[in-house]
């Protein structure tokens, strides 16, 4: 694959506490969507602790290992819904060379025989955000951790495959935003610079970068941009 990212180290067989060391030496995707104040679970605050802050976890929450749990099971099911698609597993975690402040570990890659690769984002989901997973539309936080990965890695599209409530199965396709991206290098370059290397905690509340991003998923019309995310698949269910 080519890509502008710089290979930062090999994920496979790295302690959840080593894994959390890496993680601090840049943004990932979870983080930006945090900082925007997007992020459901955690907010800018608690992003800054995360880096500054030597981790003292050695185990990932119930729900995270669930996830990874099921996450063989996702890819399964994507891969037998595209065989004209080369899909393998990402073990690296990534650095973008231009912003050495933005990492990312992707679930996998995929190559496209006309657009060539693109990132791949396996999600397992609660039953009670179904709504939020709609035929044209995605969680705000995932469509910003789905553009920061495309920043680092220098692609244009990325696909979610997504298990819902552990036997709904939804698909959608998301192409590059630079709109998007352009402003998320903004701000996540303000908040490595300014607060993490400053040593400056941020407001806990996280409105600053969410005013800016709202601006651009909902316009002034009151219309999202639909543009951003068309749902590549119908809902698909596993029984």
């Amino acid at each position: 694959m080519t890509t502008k990212a710089k290979k930062l180290v090999n994920t496979k067989g790295l302690s959840v506490k080593d894994w959390l060391e890496w993680r601090r030496r840049g943004i990932g995707g979870s983080d930006a969507s945090a900082i925007a104040g997007l992020n459901k679970w955690k907010g800018s605050l608690n992003v800054y602790i995360e880096k500054v802050e030597p981790s003292e976890e050695s185990e990932i929450s119930e729900a995270a290992e669930w996830g990874i749990r099921q996450e063989p099971i996702v890819r399964d099911k994507f891969k037998d819904n595209h065989p004209e698609l080369q899909v393998k597993q990402s073990y690296i975690m990534w650095q973008s060379v231009e912003y050495p402040f933005m990492i990312a570990n992707v679930d996998g890659l995929v190559f496209h025989p006309q657009k060539g690769w693109g990132v791949l984002e396996i999600k397992t989901s609660h039953e009670w955000r179904l709504g939020e997973w709609s035929e044209e539309e995605i969680p705000e936080d995932y469509l910003i951790q789905c553009q920061h990965y495309l920043s680092v890695l220098n692609l244009n599209f990325c696909y979610f495959a997504v298990l819902i409530g552990g036997n709904k199965y939804k698909e959608f396709y998301v192409e590059r935003d630079d709109e998007l991206i352009a402003s998320l290098i903004e701000l996540e370059k303000d908040f490595w610079m300014n607060h993490v290397l400053a040593l400056n905690p941020p407001e806990p509340d996280g409105s600053k970068g969410s005013g800016e991003f709202l601006d651009i998923l909902y316009p002034a019309n009151g219309m999202k941009k639909k543009k951003r995310l068309r749902s590549y698949q119908r809902k698909h269910y596993i029984w």
